[in-house]
């Protein structure tokens, strides 16, 4: 008996296909349309780099985002006028068409700072007039100032082309996390959020990264994170993605054909699933769609179909309480896709489990690599009383790792321990934004 017709039977479900049905088959483009038009892979890129890019196109570019943002960005015109060479002050700004040599070095360094010298750039902000405010002043910044600092940085990436400009600060996002829980700095990081002065650089930190990685990201791809997965299924590895709703285009056209999804799918949250979330979950009773198909046409020639054989519930349901306090109830349930290549020899299998995940889930296994988004990641690491998902990282094996979705770096079991730390801190003392948004 080959492999995959082994996993077929550990699965356990029915596979018969029943008379009567009137199989569907669908389009992968429409299927998945929603993230075709939305979702971006992005690169870790050398944000050094961006010192390249400091021609006259930028400092038009820059001119015009702070012309658009001259109210938002008010309050850190003495931080900007330190950068820009005094020529952005609170009585006004004299930036010309050409950017002149002082700011030009002086944005060197800082870019050169957040692939190189994160302390540094810790530094450069805890000694600018940033930290300067009064008590009031700080104690009166709340999540508002979270589009303040993210129109900040935009501003010091202000590429002309609004995609590279995206990806560079995606990877800023990446580089703020690393510093932030990363095994080695996060000793540094825990001494910021217990020092009230550093408050606002750690705002301007902890809105940086939720906003490239979670409020605007939660959709994108890390480049790294799918070659990390590649690599994983290419040795035999199952990718098991946690709270990954329907979102496997991007694996399946990187040729990862082996997935198991557990998802509690919540009809309160379609903006978050594929378009055709509910397809893919089931179709109509009896039969619940076996025998349907999705067919993925890729650039390279290869055709892909993904056939429903099989859809079982498991005779017990989960309470879910939605985003308004609504308490629904809903079934467990497996659905089985094969998958299939273009001469019709099975080539891997998709599991979707609707279920909420457990602490068991995060356990090692052979051939098992997670995967989880970095939006669900904050909440597997947040403690229960303040809305976390009843997992404890630190009950992770000291093996641990999870490949996430934005990340071009996996996560260890220290660095989701440092997060569940912070977390505690950020409700206790320093009492800002999340780095995850409730989506339920």
């Amino acid at each position: 008996m080959n492999m995959m017709k082994k996993i077929y039977l550990v699965v356990g479900l029915v596979l018969c296909v029943q008379h009567g049905h009137a199989v569907e088959t669908k389009k992968a483009e429409d299927v998945f349309k929603k993230w075709l038009e939305w979702q971006q892979i992005m690169p870790d890129m050398s944000i050094a780099s961006m010192s390249s890019e400091l021609n006259d196109a930028f400092i038009s570019n820059f001119k015009s985002l702070y012309e658009k943002n001259l109210t938002t960005l008010r309050s850190l015109n003495p931080v900007l006028s330190v950068i820009m060479n005094q020529n952005i002050t609170d009585r006004g700004y004299t930036l010309r068409n050409q950017i002149d040599p002082v700011s030009k070095e002086n944005l060197t360094q800082l870019f050169s700072s957040f692939d190189n010298n994160m302390p540094g750039f810790i530094n450069f902000m805890r000694s600018s007039p940033l930290v300067n405010a009064d008590d009031a002043a700080n104690a009166h910044e709340t999540t508002s100032s979270t589009e303040k600092y993210n129109t900040f940085f935009q501003l010091l990436f202000a590429h002309p082309d609004q995609m590279v400009a995206s990806k560079y600060l995606f990877t800023l996002g990446n580089r703020f996390f690393e510093f932030c829980f990363g095994e080695r700095s996060f000793p540094e990081f825990q001494k910021l959020l217990l020092d009230k002065p550093s408050y606002p650089v750690n705002r301007m930190i902890y809105a940086t990264t939720w906003y490239n990685l979670a409020g605007n990201g939660w959709k994108n791809w890390s480049e790294e994170s799918l070659k990390n997965l590649k690599a994983k299924a290419d040795q035999g590895d199952q990718i098991v993605y946690i709270a990954g709703g329907s979102d496997v285009y991007q694996m399946i056209e990187k040729g990862i054909y082996n997935i198991k999804n557990i998802d509690p799918q919540l009809p309160s949250q379609p903006k978050y699933y594929a378009d055709g979330w509910e397809y893919i979950l089931h179709g109509a009773a009896p039969e619940y769609g076996i025998g349907d198909k999705i067919v993925f046409n890729f650039a390279d020639d290869r055709v892909i179909t993904m056939e429903r054989i099989g859809f079982k519930t498991h005779g017990t349901t989960f309470k879910a309480r939605l985003a308004n306090n609504e308490t629904i109830e809903i079934p467990h349930s497996t659905t089985l896709w094969k998958l299939s290549d273009k001469e019709g020899n099975v080539i891997g299998q998709y599991v979707l489990e609707r279920r909420f995940c457990q602490q068991s889930d995060f356990e090692s296994a052979p051939r098992k690599t997670l995967l989880l988004s970095f939006n669900e990641l904050y909440f597997v690491t947040l403690p229960d009383f303040l809305g976390g998902w009843g997992i404890s990282p630190c009950k992770f094996p000291q093996d641990f790792s999870v490949i996430v979705k934005q990340l071009h770096k996996p996560v260890s079991r220290q660095i989701a321990v440092n997060m569940h730390i912070a977390s505690l801190l950020n409700s206790s003392d320093f009492r800002y934004i999340a780095l995850g948004t409730c989506i339920n």
